[in-house]
């Protein structure tokens, strides 16, 4: 006869089956609608109080010198399908939208004539690799308070020419070190025709 020892009597669980189980009934509570939006609420509000934690505007990130430098045929370039999107740097502009006092289209002599800071820094792509890169620009903070965005808002939202898009939660866009860069390796590769959008309030 087949051994059921290691089953739970009818109308039980035990404390094993039940974390098997876990995974599932968590899944299965989000295809519940008036379950759904109060979990996604407090997924959010959890992962905004440990990126709060671990995050601070404080803590810099490392910096190098210039013979830490990756070479140049060393990084990795990604490109737009067949045809990378051409953009004339004359006629640019950054078009900001959403919620700020002074949203419309900046130009790159706009975007340059804010404070310039310069790091060697590392650039951690989201597809695996890294390297360390000379970056140029002005601090976003700087922008944000040119254009009178809502420092209160959530997330800042980008678009690029090459159709890349990215999100950046707004205490990481108010470090002290995070650029909205034209210079790269001392050179000018301000290449991305981007829309910045500033979104208050936004749960994703």
């Amino acid at each position: 006869m087949p051994d059921n020892s290691k089953w739970s009597t009818p109308g039980t669980l035990t404390r094993r089956e039940l974390s098997k189980l876990s995974p599932l009934l968590a899944i299965g509570a989000f295809a519940i609608p008036r379950l759904r939006d109060p979990l996604l609420t407090a997924g959010v509000a959890f992962t905004d109080w440990a990126s709060a934690k671990w995050s601070r505007r404080d803590q810099m990130a490392p910096t190098f010198a210039d013979s830490k430098l990756t070479p140049l045929d060393k990084f990795y370039v990604n490109t737009y399908d067949v045809d990378d999107p051409d953009v004339d740097l004359e006629k640019w502009t950054l078009t900001v939208s959403g919620d700020a006092k002074r949203p419309g289209q900046y130009a790159l002599a706009e975007i340059k004539a804010l404070p310039k800071l310069t790091q060697n820094t590392p650039h951690i792509c989201v597809e695996g690799w890294d390297v360390i890169g000379r970056f140029g620009g002005a601090r976003i903070a700087d922008f944000l308070q040119k254009v009178g965005a809502n420092l209160s808002s959530k997330f800042l939202c980008v678009e690029c020419a090459d159709d890349y898009y990215e999100s950046l939660d707004m205490a990481s866009a108010l470090h002290p070190q995070s650029l909205l860069c034209y210079e790269w390796m001392g050179a000018r590769h301000f290449t991305c025709q981007a829309v910045l959008t500033c979104m208050g309030n936004i749960v994703w």
